[in-house]
């Protein structure tokens, strides 16, 4: 608590700034917060770290591709199916 305003003071890991965001974004929001007997800005935190999640996920997801190419890429549709596990050529049961 600061001594001179009364006011609780912001943790470490939480930084107060300002934003511009779209007025459907902004009503959809204090929708959630209404909803959810939540703060606004505990809802606005909530959605950019998952939308900032699932970037981290694609862009993860892209790297991960990228990595495949450069490793198979050079392959044949068959070998890559061999690699895969496929069986091209059914065996006989004795």
């Amino acid at each position: 608590m600061d001594r001179k305003t009364g006011r609780a003071t912001a943790s470490p890991a939480k930084r107060r700034t300002t934003v511009t965001i779209p007025a459907d974004s902004l009503a959809q929001a204090k929708r959630i917060a209404s909803a959810r007997h939540s703060n606004l800005s505990a809802v606005i935190s909530e959605a950019l770290s998952e939308g900032l999640r699932r970037h981290a996920e694609a862009e993860r997801s892209q790297q991960v591709f990228a990595l495949y190419q450069r490793a198979f890429g050079t392959f044949s549709g068959e070998e890559l199916m061999v690699l895969d596990g496929v069986i091209l050529d059914p065996t006989r049961r004795r």
